[in-house]
């Protein structure tokens, strides 16, 4: 895991020639998806969640497990 701080996705992707779509609130999510499934490039959809949540804070302590 890293720390990207809040890079903004949907330009980044833009300026190397695929989709980029933003999506957060208030804006819903489905149809940032609908656009990207109906692009003929590559898209990146950036969903904007909390900043306050972390990737250790939502990952299930199931990962580490090997069975």
């Amino acid at each position: 895991a890293c720390d990207l701080h809040n890079i903004d996705h949907a330009p980044l992707a833009r300026s190397i020639g695929c989709e980029g779509i933003p999506v957060g609130q208030p804006r819903p999510v489905e149809p940032g998806v609908q656009t990207a499934l109906a692009s003929n490039k590559p898209t990146v959809v950036d969903v904007r969640t909390s900043l306050s949540e972390t990737f250790a804070k939502v990952t299930s302590p199931l990962v580490g497990e090997r069975g």
